[in-house]
């Protein structure tokens, strides 16, 4: 009987972990003015390799890394594009077409443009080659709690010896989270350089997580020598069991083409 109450016990024990392990992670952030007014709020959905990013502006993004499939949905037209890995061939005929037709009409453009045009085509053929931005973090504070509640350590960000952002962290220690919960991140900026995608700023989120003390719980803006006032708050941070429908285009919603060569109109 004691054999067979710690059999049972152990067996709960397995399956809660893997209730855990396979629960996803939910965040939300609000964006605000230097006023304090609200202007919008994203939320994050991440289960493994899945992401689900929902703009409160409209807008809906969704990526399965197990697939390698982008969605990207329109709700007011019912409808969502899609690009996979067997998209990549035509991706990268579609860039070059598009540079030597940049090429052919800088030939007849005055000097002005020609120097645009050659922006363009020094951005293309960098794609995205350019590394992404390293970053150092020194405390600034003492411990805090936001609005919302979430426990954090305010750090000052810099890049090549700037202040750019006042963050406070909720740090992984005292997170209850790892970089292992935000690997949908990862998974999604491989699959924009597959692409060709541009992949600087703000798709660069799991490599400045790696870098990071923790989860901006609070981040402030700072522009050269003072702050200015834009701010980002998380409002939401829980795991939970997410639908396998928030991972794949609505039912009913029709597909649109979106990878049409030059001159060519979508359908």
């Amino acid at each position: 009987m004691f054999q067979r109450r710690i059999g049972c016990f152990i067996f709960l024990i397995i399956l809660m972990s893997a209730s855990t392990a396979s629960a996803g992670l939910i965040l939300r952030f609000e964006a605000k003015k230097p006023t304090g007014e609200s202007t919008h709020a994203v939320t994050f959905m991440l289960e493994g390799q899945k992401l689900r990013v929902e703009d409160s502006r409209g807008g809906t993004l969704i990526f399965d890394g197990g697939q390698q499939r982008l969605w990207t949905i329109d709700s007011e037209q019912k409808s969502y594009s899609e690009v996979s890995e067997a998209d990549i061939a035509r991706i990268k005929t579609m860039r070059e077409k598009m540079k030597r037709r940049i090429e052919k009409q800088m030939e007849r453009l005055p000097s002005e443009q020609q120097m645009e045009l050659r922006g363009m085509l020094k951005q293309m053929a960098q794609g995205t080659a350019e590394p992404p931005r390293a970053l150092t973090f020194k405390a600034s504070g003492t411990k805090r709690k936001t609005k919302d509640g979430f426990s954090c350590s305010p750090f000052r960000v810099m890049e090549k010896g700037l202040p750019i952002e006042e963050i406070c962290f909720i740090v992984w220690e005292k997170s209850g989270f790892s970089l292992k919960d935000f690997q949908a991140f990862d998974a999604y900026e491989q699959f924009l350089v597959k692409i060709g995608a541009n992949t600087t700023g703000q798709n660069k989120i799991f490599f400045d997580l790696k870098q990071s003390p923790g989860i901006p719980a609070h981040v402030a803006v700072v522009s050269p020598g003072n702050r200015s006032g834009r701010e980002q708050v998380l409002t939401l941070l829980k795991r939970k069991r997410i639908p396998e429908k928030k991972f794949m285009p609505p039912q009913g919603f029709q597909k649109k083409q979106t990878l049409t060569e030059p001159n060519q109109p979508g359908r």
